[in-house]
Formats: structure tokens, C-alpha cells, sequence
């Protein structure tokens, strides 16, 4: 029961923080004049992936790779199958043409880059700085993207973006919504931890369900704020840039103190199968809205990758 209460009490911290930092770092960056699509993709996505990030990073430290792995392949998997199903059958997305067709084809190259990563076993060391040297690469991409755009695609939007900058309240509360983010992934790790002792599941499998589940929720919130506002390209972009972040951010942090891991075959062909749906569906809709039958199928897609957890 204590352990229960433990993981209640992180998840809702990570919640009421991480929900704080987009609503902030989003206000700031519609300062700096740059698209929803790129503020998706960057700095929503950065934030919503605090989660995940705090729970890898202090998993692989304890020297538990099955959670920190299974933390960031099951998050990417729900990202798409659970959270775009969601989005897809609440709102209208419509599909962009020019940079969310390019962010589609970076993420299935670092998602195969990341998988790749556990066959070459390279020093964790070495890992970690290719892909950490990748993710400011992908970031300073965007940011360039944004800047070209601002006179073309996304003149008119950003006419009417609210530019009102942060007071020094907010930019000092910054730093705290992060420590927070810190405890409430801190109180995670440990209770998963506590959990698979007393149930006996690995903390491999739960990092692939609860723990990923409850670091996602940062990901349906924001999905469920964009779904409202209107902004699907927004939506669009949280959940690529996420899933960017994860393998290239998350995935570089905690290889520094990973050895060698062999990932389960289960995790990799849904980590594979999810991404490339991600791809057909961006590719097949490009420039249209996606059908709401597609959300219905990610969301039956995402009870089998449940149901063949459980038989695991």
C-alpha cells in the first residue's frame, strides 16, 4: 500500500510540474516567433518528456536497465499508439507537408539507430555522446526550420501568436516546477522498484505499462490542451519530438552508466511496428485529416501490446 501511495503521489507531482513547464517554456517560446509545429517538437516535447527522463536516468544509475529501456521503448509505444489513437478520435488532425513530413523520417532513423545501439554494445560513454550530440543537432535544426518559416508558411499564425514574455516570478519558478519533476520521478523509481518485488513482475515489464503509462501523461494532457486550442500541428509535433527526445536525450543520459542490455524481442518489434505506423500514417495523410477509424485502430493496436504484456 505504501508503495501504491508512493507512485500516486510522483505521478501527480510530474503532473501538476510538468503541467506548469509547458504552459511557461510554451509562453516563451511564441516570444521567440516560432511555429507550433517547432514548439511541439521542441520545447513541449522537452518538457513532457521530464518525465521519462528523470525516471531512465536515476533507473540506470541504480543499475536497473530493464526500467530505464522499457521506460523509454514503452513510452514512445504509448506516445503513438495510445496518445496520437486519442488525438486522432477527439480532434481533426490534419496532416502538415513540409516539416512534419521531414520530422517523421528522423524519428524512424534514430528509433532504428537506438535499436541498433544494443547490438553494437559500444562503451555506454561513447553512446551516450553520439546521441546526446544528436539531440542538440535535431534541436538547433528545428530551431533554424522555425526561423525560415516565419516569413513563409507560418506568416499568418504567428500575427496572432500571444507574445506576452515571462515575469521574473515565472522565470524563477522555473527551476522549482523542475526540482519537483525530479522528486516525483525519484518516488516512481522507487515504488515501481518495490512493486515488482512484492508482485513479481520485472521491472522491465512495468516499465513497459505503468511506469510509461504514468510518464505519458504529461503527453495526453498536452494533447488534450492542443485538441482544444485547435493546434494539431502542436499535437503533431509533441508527440514526434517526444519520441525524438526519448531516444536521442533520455536514451543518451542514462546510457552513461548502462552496460551492456539485451532488449527482449516483445519491446523491440512494438517499438518497430509503432514507429513505422507513425510513418505510414504521416505519409499516406500528408496534407489531409486523418480519419478517426485510424484512432480506433492504434487504440486496439495498443490493448494487444497490453494483452501480450500480461502473458509475458
Amino acid at each position: 500500500m505504501l508503495s501504491v501511495i508512493l507512485f500516486i503521489t510522483g505521478m501527480i507531482l510530474l503532473l501538476l510540474a510538468t503541467d506548469q513547464l509547458i504552459k511557461l517554456t510554451t509562453r516563451l517560446a511564441h516570444t521567440l516567433r516560432l511555429s507550433p509545429l517547432i514548439v511541439g517538437i521542441t520545447v513541449v516535447a522537452i518538457g513532457t518528456s521530464l518525465p521519462e527522463l528523470v525516471v531512465s536516468s536515476i533507473a540506470s544509475i541504480e543499475n536497473d536497465y530493464g526500467l530505464a529501456v522499457g521506460n523509454i521503448l514503452g513510452s514512445n509505444i504509448i506516445n503513438i499508439l495510445l496518445v496520437l489513437g486519442i488525438g486522432i478520435i477527439t480532434g481533426k488532425l490534419k496532416v502538415g507537408a513540409t516539416k512534419t513530413q521531414k520530422n517523421i523520417f528522423i524519428l524512424v532513423c534514430v528509433s532504428l539507430l537506438y535499436i541498433a545501439s544494443f547490438w553494437f554494445h559500444l562503451p555506454g560513454v561513447i553512446t551516450a555522446g553520439i546521441f546526446l550530440s544528436l539531440a542538440f543537432i535535431f534541436t538547433l535544426t528545428q530551431y533554424r526550420w522555425g526561423v525560415a518559416g516565419r516569413n513563409l508558411e507560418d506568416k499568418v499564425m504567428l500575427a496572432l501568436s500571444d507574445k506576452k514574455s515571462l515575469s521574473k516570478i515565472e522565470y524563477l519558478l522555473l527551476p522549482v516546477y523542475l526540482i519537483v519533476v525530479c522528486i516525483g520521478g525519484s518516488l516512481i523509481v522507487n515504488s515501481v522498484e518495490q512493486i515488482a518485488i512484492l508482485t513479481g513482475y520485472s521491472t522491465n515489464i512495468l516499465g513497459l505499462s505503468i511506469t510509461s503509462i504514468a510518464t505519458s501523461l504529461p503527453e495526453i494532457m498536452a494533447t488534450l490542451v492542443s485538441i482544444r486550442h485547435k493546434e494539431d500541428k502542436m499535437l503533431l509535433g509533441n508527440i514526434m519530438g517526444s519520441n525524438i527526445y526519448n531516444v536521442l536525450l533520455i536514451g543518451g543520459v542514462s546510457s552513461f552508466w548502462m552496460t551492456n542490455y539485451r532488449v527482449p524481442p516483445f519491446e523491440i518489434s512494438f517499438f518497430v511496428l509503432s514507429t513505422l505506423l507513425f510513418l505510414a500514417i504521416i505519409v499516406r495523410y500528408k496534407g489531409r485529416p486523418i480519419p478517426k477509424r485510424v484512432g480506433f485502430c492504434l487504440l486496439t493496436i495498443a490493448l494487444c501490446y497490453f494483452i501480450g504484456m500480461y502473458y509475458l
